[in-house]
């Protein structure tokens, strides 16, 4: 499913015109892109967790290269779904 089509589809159940969902669906981006920009967290009970984690840098050797490669430090977004939204993975195999 694309953008368009889950904007589509919770117009559809929402009864909510396109063009007002897209706006909501627009500025709920905006704000996990600010929160992301600020290292804020965001936690929805029922959806998920956004966090932010500082990531040291250092060096790092891969396998297929075994050339050494400085990093540096970085941050990591991690986005993890609530237990209700996981737990239908794991019962829908």
């Amino acid at each position: 499913m694309d953008k368009d089509e889950l904007i589509r589809e919770i117009s559809d159940r929402t009864g909510y015109t396109l063009q007002d969902t897209r706006n909501f669906f627009d500025n709920l981006v905006n704000v996990f892109s600010e929160a992301i920009e600020q290292k804020q967290e965001i936690d929805v009970r029922g959806f998920g967790h956004l966090r932010i984690k500082k990531v040291s840098g250092g060096l790092h050797r891969f396998s297929k290269t075994k050339e050494a490669k400085m990093y540096p430090d970085s941050m990591r977004v991690f986005f993890s779904l609530s237990k209700n939204l996981r737990a239908l993975v794991k019962t829908n195999k």
